[in-house]
């Protein structure tokens, strides 16, 4: 294949190399340094890289068309356009000569178990950041990134030369351009936490723009933005660490916030103890300094229950 030849270029095998990286760098199964180096090994390769983006976007386009009411679309023998778009809400079939490729569009997925923390770095460079019992869907393209969170945390890390990522959850859109962004679910309620740069809210509602050193609420129709202290910050990002960090919180709130990493709870026999306001930085992963610390600090008895829960009483 020559590199400077257009007309020698086997655009065919390209193609079908350039949707196989696609589909696989949306799967997460292709490293982005080893996509880089096939995409700068020829132009021709960014080239129909390239050609593949488009394509996909414009399938994304099409496929939440409405085509209920289109009397024009008749069945044909074969698949009719009807059935090219109904397909193309799960894959995208390319011909090139007398080839023909599956694009798959379908969303890649990642999760993490109770306790479990993972990363992963998009195809554009968007870094992502799984706490524990987290659920996430993604697709990338040329406009960026989009990314679903359907339950738990997600760290967001846009770096300054990549494009916007939108994040979508309890039916917010959060639009970051280089930014570091926490976005937690809770039951009822969508806290975003901006540790760098800045975003935008978008729902029912106005926008809102969330800075650095602010954070939101959203839940309902409203979206409430207000100021965070270092504390505030601390204590929803420490898990990035691997730890949880309280400052002033209760107890009920402190052992809330670690129940979120443990297979087996603590739990509070007295509710007395729930008011006693707790410090200092832990292991998110093994609570037993922790409950030593109560023990010592508070005079708090700690019992493992049958099922292996850990009980607080005086």
């Amino acid at each position: 294949m020559s590199v400077d030849d257009p007309e020698a270029t086997d655009w065919t095998a390209l193609t079908e190399e350039a949707a196989l990286w696609h589909a696989r760098l949306e799967a997460g199964t292709a490293g982005v340094s080893a996509f880089e180096a096939w995409r700068d090994a020829n132009p021709h390769h960014a080239v129909a890289y390239a050609r593949i983006l488009d394509t996909a976007d414009s399938i994304d386009t099409l496929k939440d068309l409405d085509l209920s009411q289109d009397t024009d679309l008749r069945p044909r023998r074969g698949l009719t356009r009807r059935h090219w778009l109904q397909a193309g809400a799960g894959a995208l079939v390319i011909a090139v000569g007398s080839g023909a490729w599956v694009l798959t569009q379908s969303r890649a997925e990642a999760s993490t178990r109770v306790g479990e923390r993972r990363s992963l770095t998009l195809s554009d460079g968007v870094q992502l950041e799984l706490n524990t019992d987290t659920r996430i869907a993604w697709k990338t393209g040329r406009k960026g990134s989009e990314v679903w969170l359907e339950q738990g945390e997600l760290g967001v890390v846009v770096p300054t030369n990549v494009k916007p990522c939108k994040v979508r959850a309890a039916g917010r859109e959060i639009l970051m351009t280089a930014a570091d962004v926490n976005v937690r679910l809770r039951a009822s309620a969508l806290e975003v936490t901006v540790v760098k740069g800045d975003c935008t809210i978008e729902g029912d509602s106005e926008a809102q723009k969330v800075e650095a050193g602010q954070g939101a609420l959203a839940s309902g129709a409203e979206t409430r933005v207000r100021p965070i202290t270092q504390s505030d910050l601390n204590f929803t990002t420490a898990w990035r660490q691997d730890a949880v960090v309280f400052n002033g919180q209760t107890l009920g709130v402190a052992v809330e916030e670690y129940n979120r990493y443990l297979p087996r709870p603590i739990v509070i026999v007295d509710p007395e103890l729930a008011g006693l306001s707790i410090g200092g930085r832990f292991s998110a992963r093994d609570p037993e300094v922790f409950l030593e610390n109560l023990q010592s600090s508070f005079s708090i008895h700690v019992t493992t229950s049958n099922d292996g829960s850990r009980l607080l009483s005086k």
